[in-house]
């Protein structure tokens, strides 16, 4: 057998929910293809036209943010992507990348020279251009992406001589956070994108089962970097709807039905506001109050609240959701700087303490009581924030309040046993299971401190969104001791081709 049959083989996909994968042809699932670099960037070329797979990608550079980009059908999607200011380097460049020394002179012979596996990358090794120029250690945003869609992140590095520099570093790490302040890990995975003189070609880092953010403007935030405090590469991602989101159990449904306001909002004394049978919407200067809903029945903390918002116009317009019990305890979840554009804001029923993607929860006015009565709710209300002298227009589509269902093994209460909820469970071997694990993911049998019998149990539900049994046989998971290895480095050894032009870092 072959070294690279003998190394795909041992590759061969389980059902981790971070891995590195070999990558396959794509199928007709809807994607969109991000090429790092174009004809506006540092020795770089835009993608342009179908590839030879007949899919359009989106070039991209530091300089611009991109709305509504295209899939791989050239339609215009709802999802933006942007370079964070916060990026460490940025660089982009395609110097010893796939196509070996290059110039900016003699970019577009150049890239005839970019030698990638297309078939082994799938949809990721479609175009040349993409393949052929890359971005260095950089943080980036993808925005609009849907709450209620699982996706798949596929992301292609490649460079050569990474043995240079004060840190050499072969592996690039990307990771997918939940918050602008790159802290909150979703999720993560390792790949090899080059060696000493040689080239990543045919292998992909793959993030998978993850779902739609409920952050303002559904936004994850992308960060990569050498996995050993060196340089990272990323060349070319794919961001692939894989499926629908778990649906859970609807309590309340309410499209505003010509209801009028509750309470009195004198700031908004000036406004236009017009109740309608699918929309609440209000016309303003400065800030305001809004809708007013009495008694929610059976709160909880396993509740969540959907709100659909559509910003016509206004800058830096933020959305208030506020709850308040029977002795006035508030709590007050805020959604700021919203774009022009649809929105769904998702919150769950969270102690004040907690921070729900970039929206803080807070107590407005301190009650009597500490702590807000969920099973005493008497309003949910809704508010705008913007600057005093800024006019905008802004539709409440909706709310819904959801009675959440748990998933057993799903330590972390996020809707899937993955390996987040490894994370949980080895963070609090020993510890008390009440406190550490979201109300109802505990094996029903277990009792006493968390043990390796709640590991046993995780291991068995891999892979679940729902409180059926996943029916994964024990040897889909790995132990403890392999989960990180397993989720780390593992490509094929690249073809080393003729020595290139004086080693450059980037």
């Amino acid at each position: 057998m072959s070294r690279y049959k003998l190394l795909a083989h041992w590759l061969r996909p389980t059902s981790l929910a971070v891995s590195l994968l070999l990558a396959s042809v794509c199928s007709a699932q809807t994607s969109v293809l991000i090429d790092f670099g174009n004809d506006d960037s540092y020795r770089g070329l835009s993608a342009t036209g179908a590839d030879t797979n007949g899919n359009y990608w989106t070039s991209v550079w530091s300089g611009l943010f991109y709305s509504d980009v295209v899939n791989t059908t050239n339609t215009p999607t709802r999802i933006d992507v942007g370079y964070d200011a916060t990026s460490p380097n940025g660089g982009t460049d395609s110097y010893n990348g796939p196509a070996g020394p290059t110039s900016e002179l003699t970019l577009n012979t150049d890239v005839i020279f970019t030698e990638v596996d297309a078939e082994a990358l799938g949809s990721l090794g479609g175009s040349n251009e993409a393949a052929f120029d890359y971005y260095v250690s950089s943080r980036f945003q993808v925005q609009q992406l849907d709450p209620k869609k699982i996706y798949e992140f596929r992301l292609f590095g490649s460079h050569r001589y990474n043995d240079v520099g004060p840190v050499p570093d072969d592996v690039t790490r990307y990771t997918i956070y939940s918050n602008d302040a790159y802290t909150n890990v979703v999720a993560t995975a390792d790949l090899e994108i080059g060696t000493v003189d040689g080239h990543n070609q045919d292998m992909v880092a793959v993030l998978t089962d993850i779902q739609g953010p409920t952050t303002a403007n559904n936004t994850f935030y992308l960060g990569f970097d050498g996995a050993n405090g060196g340089f990272g590469y990323l060349n070319a991602m794919e961001i692939r709807e894989i499926g629908d989101a778990p649906i859970p159990t609807e309590i309340i449904v309410s499209d505003f039905n010509n209801r009028p306001l509750g309470g009195t909002f004198d700031s908004w004394s000036s406004a236009t506001i017009t109740p309608g049978a699918d929309a609440l919407r209000v016309e303003a200067t400065g800030s305001g109050g809004g809708f007013g809903v009495q008694q929610l029945p059976n709160a909880s903390l396993t509740n969540t609240i959907e709100l659909d918002v559509t910003i016509d116009s206004g800058t830096s317009t933020g959305v208030v959701a506020l709850l308040e019990d029977a002795d006035g305890t508030q709590y007050r979840y805020r959604f700021l700087d919203l774009a022009v554009g649809d929105h769904l804001l998702s919150f769950p029923l969270t102690p004040i303490d907690q921070t729900i993607g970039n929206n803080m929860s807070d107590i407005a006015v301190p009650g009597t009581v500490a702590g807000l009565d969920l099973t005493d709710i008497t309003a949910f209300q809704i508010h705008v924030e913007s600057a005093m002298d800024d006019s905008y227009d802004i539709s409440f589509n909706n709310f819904r309040l959801y009675q959440a269902t748990a998933v057993t093994g799903d330590y972390n209460g996020d809707g899937v046993v993955n390996l987040a909820d490894y994370t949980v469970w080895r963070n609090n071997l020993g510890g008390d299971a009440e406190t550490a694990f979201a109300a109802g993911t505990r094996d029903p049998s277990e009792t006493g401190p968390i043990s390796t019998a709640d590991f046993t149990y995780w291991k068995s539900r891999f892979g679940s969104n729902s409180a059926a049994v996943a029916g994964l046989s024990s040897a889909s998971v790995p132990e403890p001791a392999a989960i990180w290895l397993m989720a780390g480095v593992a490509c094929l050894l690249a073809k080393v081709g003729p020595a290139a032009a004086k080693p450059r870092l980037r």
